[in-house]
């Protein structure tokens, strides 16, 4: 039996699409800057690449971020949670980020767990001096529309929208985004033209120019895993894997961040 040329086009077409999904996260940075297991790291593959996925928030602590709005701005996401240690830690590099990059089009959004730590929240944010928008999550579902596995999770979205990072190890979040404010912006439209007014006369060709001539414009120019308070691992690891460092498993679920408390 013969197959259809169009046929075999469109399958292998399918199969260099799953390839490049799969490797875009390991080749555009180092795969040592990121955490997860194999199967973690293929779940963040599907997500990256694509446009980010809204965010499901219950409460805002600050102004209410949308991430449909902010294309032209690169966005970090920060999956955490106020009893996650690794997560407290990362604190200071946030805050400094923002400090340093927020007018070359920076913007940082912490994303709460939903399920535990809530009511120390607005305590930390006072405490801390967060200088970003906090929102707690709306019964983990952008936990799970991002993929989390761990605390925290990071996601780094480019000026078009699309994800190009998650699961970053916190000391290498800067340096994604670095990366992507030196990308260009996407074009504007280009403003509409005014329409000619048909009773308008050309000028004549040796008529005189009126005042004085303009000039021409010059030329452009991690410590181990820790448990809830910071004391050891959360949860066991993967048969025969060892739990990464700076991170907390998610205690709750393998994978489903919806858990019972």
């Amino acid at each position: 039996m013969r197959r259809s040329p169009i046929r075999v086009l469109t399958a292998a077409a399918v199969m260099v699409a799953t390839v490049v999904a799969g490797h875009a996260q390991a080749g555009e940075f180092p795969d040592n800057w990121f955490w997860g297991d194999q199967a973690t790291r293929a779940k963040h593959a599907q997500i990256v690449g694509t446009e980010a996925p809204p965010l499901s928030i219950s409460t805002w602590h600050g102004e209410p971020v949308t991430i449909g709005e902010l294309k032209g701005k690169v966005v970090v996401v920060d999956l955490w949670a106020t009893w996650c240690g690794p997560c407290m830690q990362s604190i200071p590099k946030n805050i400094q980020m923002v400090e340093d990059l927020s007018d070359k089009g920076l913007v940082f959004v912490g994303v709460h767990d939903s399920r535990r730590g809530v009511d120390r929240l607005p305590g930390v944010m006072e405490s801390r001096k967060i200088n970003y928008s906090v929102g707690v999550d709306d019964a983990g579902k952008t936990a799970r529309a991002y993929g989390l596995a761990f605390w925290p999770t990071y996601a780094v979205i480019d000026r078009k929208g699309i994800v190009r990072a998650i699961g970053l190890q916190p000391e290498h979040v800067r340096a994604v985004v670095t990366k992507l404010l030196n990308e260009p912006a996407p074009s504007e439209k280009p403003a509409a033209k005014t329409p000619a007014d048909p009773g308008a006369r050309a000028p004549e060709k040796d008529a005189a120019p009126q005042g004085d001539p303009k000039p021409a414009p010059k030329p452009g120019a991690g410590a181990g895993s820790t448990s809830s308070d910071g004391s050891g691992p959360t949860s066991a690891p993967e048969k025969g894997a060892k739990p990464a460092p700076g991170r907390v498993a998610d205690p709750n679920s393998k994978q489903d961040p919806k858990g019972k408390s």
